[in-house]
């Protein structure tokens, strides 16, 4: 998914899961939140193979959630 990749881009880098925190707060205001939950779904697959285990979706979403 494209817009999946330009989140990985834009906010990746060295941490995947803050491209998923982002993703978690797009989400929170998007409009069209199909798309968006699309999107982070999308990310929480790719951090789930970059990184087993250490990582599980409620706490990235937990920690999204802290930090607004």
């Amino acid at each position: 998914m494209r817009a999946a990749d330009a989140v990985m881009e834009a906010y990746g880098g060295e941490d995947p899961q803050h491209a998923l925190r982002q993703a978690a707060r797009a989400e929170d205001q998007a409009v069209n939140k199909v798309f968006a939950r699309a999107v982070r779904e999308e990310i929480e697959k790719r951090c789930l193979q970059q990184t087993p285990e250490k990582w599980t979706p409620a706490a990235a979403r937990d920690q999204s959630a802290t930090q607004r």
